[in-house]
């Protein structure tokens, strides 16, 4: 498993974390990525496909 970054917003455990996204606003979750709404969406269908682990 890959190091995590301290400046990505999706690997810090204090401001982001998928355990915190309602599991009724993930689509998909699979060994690589996850797919759900964003919290704040730009259009109606606004999502976001993030890789589990930092690339």
């Amino acid at each position: 498993m890959k190091k995590k970054n301290t400046e990505c917003i999706f690997c810090l455990k204090d401001d982001f974390s998928l355990n915190k996204v309602k599991q009724d606003q993930i689509l998909l979750r699979d060994d690589e990525f996850s797919v759900f709404f964003d919290i704040n969406p730009a259009s109606e269908y606004h999502l976001l496909v993030i890789p589990n682990v930092h690339m």
